[in-house]
Parts: structure tokens; sequence; C-alpha cells
């Protein structure tokens, strides 16, 4: 009696053929993720430590901080920022604010948030500071008074100009305006990058996108996809409608009550230091311009100043995208300029 021909498809034969074809499976997902990874280190996004303090960084990339402590074995740089109890930037030296120069001709009041005050940037560095030895080295010394402050949106910005105009009086007054100074009501309790500063908000450091590159590429995409979107909504939709309609009447107060003190008033509006060259917000820019021209101010948008240069050579640090010491150097040469043609 014959005994049949075993079937190759059972027993040993196909559990060794499943194990191969896993075996081989396995590999090239292996080789495949190697290659991603690899791929992600050369050409991939950098992750940047943070610590969720906006005043503090892991790197130091141009040698400009200080190391100014500690957080484990690391050591973490920024500025000894020296400020008043209402929150006004004072010299780095430990000097008292600087008195009017002698002969000053003009007084002017600068107001705004961190971007004015100089975020990330010593004092001596900061447009203000500069634009005053830019007067005086030109034969025409002015008195430049910044009370702008950290985190001031258009509400602060009203009181902090109320309380120093009713003490001192000028001849000028300058809103560094910055495009979140309306507040962005979509973004409450959502978290992500804000364009100016990573340690913001509710930001969490993940130690394995520093570990590996695609991952962390993974990571950033979606964050691209899921919260850019949102936050581009957010920063344009808080100039629409009735919100925006309330915001620019805060700044009507302001725009009133210079006029009736005899005062010209300016606004400088700075751009999100994100992506330039394909900047997503020039309807932002557009609406402030037009509220200028309609309402006879003066608007002086430095948007066209910076739109040729890439957005990563005026940062601050990696992790925060305010306007570095270069950046503030560039604001101060095209202010002066602008200022000298209201005959300022």
């Amino acid at each position: 009696m014959r005994t049949a021909a075993r079937d190759p498809e059972t027993g040993w034969g196909l559990r060794k053929r499943v194990l191969f074809r896993t075996a081989a499976a396995a590999l090239s997902i292996v080789l495949s993720l190697g290659a991603f990874e690899l791929a992600a280190r050369l050409w991939g996004p950098a992750y940047h430590r943070f610590a969720n303090d906006t005043k503090i960084y892991f790197t130091n990339p141009r040698g400009y901080h200080d190391v100014v402590g500690k957080i484990g074995d690391l050591p973490v740089y920024g500025l000894n920022y020296r400020l008043t109890p209402e929150g006004y930037r004072l010299p780095d030296d430990g000097g008292t604010a600087p008195a009017p120069a002698a002969g000053a001709a003009k007084r002017l009041l600068f107001i705004g948030d961190s971007f004015t005050l100089g975020m990330g940037v010593r004092y001596e560095d900061t447009c203000v500071a500069r634009l005053g030895r830019m007067f005086e080295a030109a034969g025409r010394p002015i008195a430049v008074t910044n009370h702008a402050v950290m985190g001031a949106d258009i509400e602060n910005v009203v009181d902090i100009y109320s309380r120093t105009v009713a003490q001192q009086s000028f001849d000028a007054v300058v809103y560094g305006f910055v495009l979140n100074d309306f507040g962005r009501p979509m973004l409450t309790g959502i978290y992500g990058n804000d364009f100016i500063d990573f340690n913001n908000g509710g930001n969490r450091y993940d130690p394995l996108r520093s570990y590996s590159a695609f991952y962390n590429f993974v990571r950033f995409r979606i964050d691209r996809l899921r919260l850019h979107r949102v936050t581009l909504r957010a920063y344009l939709d808080s100039f629409r409608g009735p919100h925006a309609a309330g915001k620019f009447e805060m700044l009507q107060r302001i725009v009133t009550d210079a006029r009736a003190r005899g005062m010209t008033m300016i606004i400088m509006v700075f751009p999100l230091f994100y992506d330039l060259q394909n900047y997503s917000f020039p309807e932002a820019h557009a609406l402030i311009r037009e509220y200028c021209r309609a309402q006879g101010l003066s608007c002086l948008d430095l948007l066209p100043l910076f739109e040729p240069l890439r957005a990563e050579d005026l940062w601050v640090n990696e992790m925060d995208h305010h306007p570095n010491e270069r950046a503030h150097e560039m604001i101060a040469g095209e202010l002066f300029k602008f200022l000298g043609g209201l005959g300022i």
C-alpha cells in the first residue's frame, strides 16, 4: 500500500515558510525605520529642550546670552532682566532709567509688549535704546521712555498709556503692535506653537523626540497639521467680527486721548517671525494699516523690512521667536528714518 505524499503546505514546511516570511517582513520594517531615522536626522526638523520658562534657554547658538543657572546638570542661558515694579525695563548694568538727553527736543513714549520691551535682548541692544543713541549721534537728541510690559495685551496697553500720560507729557507715542495684542479667543485651552515662544502655554518637553529623529518628524507633522492650522485661524479671526470691533474700540481710546493732548500717534506693526518669505498674516497687517489710514494715523509696518529674510536668523533662540538683537538694530534704523519723515 502506497503512502500519500506529504502536502508541502502543511506541517513543518508551512511553519518554516511562515517564519521566513515573518522574519523577512520584520527585517524590512527595521531597515525601513532605520532609513527613515537616518533621513530624519539629516534633513528633519530639530527638537530643542525647553523648560516652560520664557526667560531661559538650554542653547546659546550665537553666544549672546549669559549662563543664568542650571537645571539638573545642564546650564541654562538668558539675561538678568531688571524691571520696575510696574514691569518697565531698566538698564542691565544696575542703573536707573536714563534721564532725558541734554537739550532733548522731543519726548517719545513707547508702549507695547515683550517685542517692544526687548525680550531676549540686552537693554542697550533694544530698538528703543538704539533709537535714542541714533538721534543723539545725529545732533537731534530726544527723550525716549519705554513703558512696554511683558505679556501686555490691548487692555493692558490702554491702562499703561493712561497712567503714564497722566504723570508725564510727551510729543509722540509709538505703539509697538503685535498680532496677538487683540487676543486669540479660539486658542483657549489649546496648546501648541503660538509662533512666538514655545516655552509658553502647556507645551511639555518630550525626551523621546530628542532620542528619535523619526518620531520627532512624525510628531512635528502632526503638530503642524493639527495645531498650526488652528493657530493661524485664531490670529486671523481675532481681527474679524465683534471681537475685533471691541479691541479696535480700546485702541481708539488711546488715539482719541493722544490727539486731545496734541501728541503724534504712531502704530508700529511687528510681524510674527514665522516663515516670513511665505507669510501667513498679510491680511491682519492690511487691516491695521487700513485702520490707521481711516484714522489719519502714521503706521510703520515692519513686515516689508523683514520679509526677504529667514525668520530663523532673527530669532532670540530656537525656542523663542521674539526678534533678536539684529532685528532690533534693523527696527531702530527703520524707525529713525520714519520718525525723521514726520519731522521728529
